[in-house]
């Protein structure tokens, strides 16, 4: 577990560095994407759920939803699998 979370934790520093001076996401989505997409997310997620709503600048149509409570980790979509297929089955 300890060489984990040293490796998640350089990892995910390396990510962040490259794509800082990089910018590498704006140059990837330069151009918007014109197909209807929805972003889920998780209030207790270890990525911030914030970051869904930076996101949503590189799409056209985008749909956003934020998981609450208990159930709201990274995965809030396989915690709340009922929900998340109800609402991802009304967007399809």
């Amino acid at each position: 577990i300890n060489k984990l979370n040293i490796y998640s934790y350089n990892s995910t520093a390396n990510i962040l560095f490259s794509n800082i001076p990089q910018n590498w996401i704006n140059n990837l989505l330069i151009n918007k994407i014109k197909i209807p997409t929805f972003l889920f997310g998780g209030k207790n997620s270890v990525v911030p759920y914030q970051s869904i709503i930076y996101q949503k600048q590189y799409y056209n149509n985008v749909r956003i939803y934020i998981f609450e409570g208990d159930n709201s980790s990274h995965f809030a979509f396989l915690e709340n699998y009922k929900e998340f297929n109800k609402l991802l089955n009304k967007f399809i």
